[in-house]
């Protein structure tokens, strides 16, 4: 899109005061062009820093896993204890201590 494209298509959404669909047209933008480029939008979640050559050894696991590039986000939650919750698209593997003792737990009450 040339930046003329892209400023009518301002102005049309703004003379419909449809401005506001601005973020969900982008966040739809960017996953068709995820899909075009054939990569994937990957969090993971770690209860602690995780050193570099673990994160080039999980973002190859990852990356084997869904059979393409992933364009990974690093987040710490020391709510997980240890572990990691990896997030790609609407795949969630949740490998952290903290849902491990939540399972335990359900398993033991029911």
């Amino acid at each position: 899109i040339d930046d003329d494209a892209g400023r009518n298509f301002v102005r049309l959404l703004a003379a419909n005061r449809r401005l506001t669909l601005l973020p969900a047209i982008f966040a739809s933008f960017e996953t068709l062009r995820r899909e075009h480029d054939g990569t994937a939008e990957v969090t993971i979640t770690t209860a602690t820093e995780v050193d570099e050559t673990q994160r080039g050894k999980l973002v190859q696991a990852i990356e084997r896993h869904l059979g393409r590039r992933a364009d990974v986000h690093w987040a710490v939650d020391a709510d997980l204890l240890a572990g990691a919750r990896i997030r790609a698209g609407d795949q969630v593997i949740d490998a952290s201590a903290s849902s491990q003792l939540e399972q335990l737990r359900q398993a033991l009450t029911a």
